[in-house]
């Protein structure tokens, strides 16, 4: 995979010339990759939270409402929240979790016939069905798995495809539509980069925050679907970042 060299507190318009489809890394090019761009902002201190407030070296204190703007990229739960369906073509397909035995677990069923399942570890607050969306002519979905010394692993899978294994991630997390295209965050090496359509944008951040629940889950990426804004930490200091279209992040 190519790297989009992509340098930290200036914005940076990255253009690719060709796309490759995650469910089959050696499909046939089809149309350019939007353009992207990627704004870094390093912060004076950690975010404060409840609520969410932090200040950027050059002296503007945002909130939560400055993360990100437009349309949200959020889980389509059921009414019942007892998981997520999605359709594909003729067919309904339908995410969830189970519990037994203090060890949970997320299985997907098409047509009412389960045809992935995933292990996601022992109970926990923290959901072990993250997300669960359509993506070209397949499905992506998002889970975790929680250990009691790991309580965030995060694992995408698509179309049956656990990419944790076959790309050799520690964990990858943020799975969302971005401009039209899949794009996901990923640890590999102890360095958290962002995928996107078959790119590697090298953000080099120690941590992303995310999967916090209550207080702390303002700390989490906010996905929306030409951008995502999220905080990174390098060496102890506390990035705000935005990635997404020019338009989208300059209004």
């Amino acid at each position: 995979m190519r790297k989009l060299w992509l340098p930290a507190s200036i914005l940076f318009l990255a253009f690719v010339a060709c796309t490759l489809t995650p469910a089959s890394p050696t499909a046939t090019p089809t149309e350019p990759m939007p353009a992207l761009s990627v704004v870094a902002r390093d912060l004076v201190a950690e975010p404060t939270l409840d609520p969410l407030s932090f200040t950027t070296v050059d002296g503007a204190t945002l909130s939560w409402q400055d993360m990100g703007h437009g349309e949200q990229f959020l889980p389509a739960w059921s009414a019942d929240y007892t998981g997520i369906e999605i359709v594909l073509g003729a067919e309904s397909l339908f995410a969830s979790e189970g519990f037994a035995d203090g060890q949970s677990w997320v299985t997907v069923t098409r047509n009412g016939e389960e045809i992935y399942r995933i292990e996601a570890g022992m109970g926990s607050p923290i959901p072990a069905l993250q997300n669960f969306f359509a993506y070209e002519d397949g499905w992506v979905l998002e889970t975790n798995y929680c250990a009691e010394d790991r309580p965030f692993q995060g694992n995408i899978t698509v179309d049956g495809v656990l990419l944790n294994e076959r790309e050799g991630y520690a964990i990858a997390f943020g799975a969302q539509i971005l401009a039209g295209r899949l794009f996901y965050f990923f640890q590999k090496d102890g360095v958290i980069d962002a995928w996107y359509d078959g790119q590697i944008i090298p953000l080099g951040y120690d941590e992303v925050p995310h999967y916090h629940c209550c207080s702390e889950s303002v700390l989490n990426p906010y996905p929306f679907r030409e951008m995502v804004g999220f905080f990174g930490v390098r060496t102890g200091t506390w990035p705000f970042v935005q990635v997404g279209t020019p338009a989208a992040l300059n209004p």
